[in-house]
């Protein structure tokens, strides 16, 4: 890719504005032989080129077209216009996207300051007088892993860890995998028995069982 095109720029959208910055971000840092090419009628010219660098500006003046107007009867447009309907919108920062990940604009990607690892995914069932609770924590070794029960509440914490250093001679282009520590605390709707619960780890998932604790018996109180 040696040109990148923003056509109709004056209709801002975050995925314009994110596209132009990941694609200046580059021209600085990987790609001196990019080339950008803004193009708006609205804009001001001046200050897009100032944006870019004081880049040179282009300008060609038009004419505005009369408008058409056409009347259909029964609601049923033209053949030529009803084929208008089926074009998909372009959607231009899925597509840029794919491209970073595909070798376009490849620069590194991980912020480890900002980033945040996915929320844990749980689910929770009654069978057999007991809770089962399966936590999804992929990436995480058995040992980094903690349930903490207090009556009816759950906690799990897991941990992520990094498993090398980047080495002073080693450039990372590209890093998806998230390290830190990730936390989900829940209210059960009956206490637990601490003593008879048990977790069993395995492909990525924490699965508890948690017996009911018995509910304590009723003591009636003589009145002296």
């Amino acid at each position: 890719v040696g040109l990148v095109i923003f056509d109709e720029f004056h209709e801002r959208n975050l995925a314009a504005d994110l596209g132009l910055a990941l694609c200046l971000d580059s021209q600085s840092a990987l790609r001196e032989d990019l080339r950008l090419l803004l193009m708006s009628a609205t804009l001001d010219g001046g200050a897009v080129s100032r944006l870019l660098g004081d880049a040179p500006l282009l300008s060609s003046p038009g004419a505005a077209a009369a408008p058409h107007l056409s009347h259909c009867r029964n609601n049923r447009l033209p053949a030529k216009e009803t084929r208008m309907s089926n074009v998909t919108r372009f959607d231009p920062f899925n597509d840029l996207v794919d491209d970073l990940f595909k070798g376009f604009l490849v620069r590194p990607m991980y912020n480890e300051a900002r980033a945040e690892l996915p929320r844990m995914k749980v689910d929770v069932a009654e069978k057999n007088g007991a809770y089962v609770v399966s936590a999804e924590l992929p990436g995480v070794r058995k040992e980094d892993i903690q349930v903490t029960i207090d009556g009816a509440q759950v906690t799990l914490s897991a941990e992520v860890k990094r498993e090398k250093e980047v080495a002073e001679d080693e450039r990372v282009l590209h890093s998806e995998r998230l390290f830190g520590k990730v936390s989900r605390s829940f209210a059960l709707p009956q206490d637990i028995d601490e003593a008879a619960a048990e977790a069993k780890f395995r492909d990525g998932v924490l699965e508890l069982t948690l017996p009911k604790k018995a509910a304590a018996a009723r003591k009636q109180i003589a009145i002296n």
